[in-house]
């Protein structure tokens, strides 16, 4: 049951969804320093760490060859073998979680329905 309006899911989705939107809005790329208020651009959350980066920063500090922790934050330092792409910040460890958890059942339901025989 939904907690803000317990008999109304929709309006429950709509005022989480501007709340998350509204904490996104104040978070800046750490690579670039460009602000999330400009809807063109989306996250790229890593597994392990909770520095804040557009993706395409975070997918070019990826691409450098000549860097020995290419996998890791560019901050800190942590590795973190995934990165995900999404539109929000994640506040809540737990549902960050999940959408990593989420992601790698679907590659690993996508790898196995490439080898079934229909």
């Amino acid at each position: 049951m939904h907690r803000l309006h317990p008999f109304d899911p929709d309006l429950h989705l709509k005022v989480c969804l501007a709340k998350h939107l509204e904490q996104s809005h104040h978070m800046e790329c750490n690579i670039c320093f460009e602000s999330f208020k400009d809807t063109k651009y989306a996250f790229g959350i890593q597994e392990n760490c909770n520095h804040c980066f557009c993706i395409q920063c975070l997918r070019l500090w990826r691409q450098k060859d000549e860097m020995v922790n290419y996998r890791s934050c560019p901050v800190c330092r942590t590795p973190s073998g995934d990165i995900l792409k999404f539109p929000l910040w994640f506040t809540c460890s737990l549902s960050k979680k999940l959408m990593f958890a989420c992601k790698k059942r679907t590659l690993a339901l996508e790898k196995y329905y490439r080898y079934v025989a229909y």
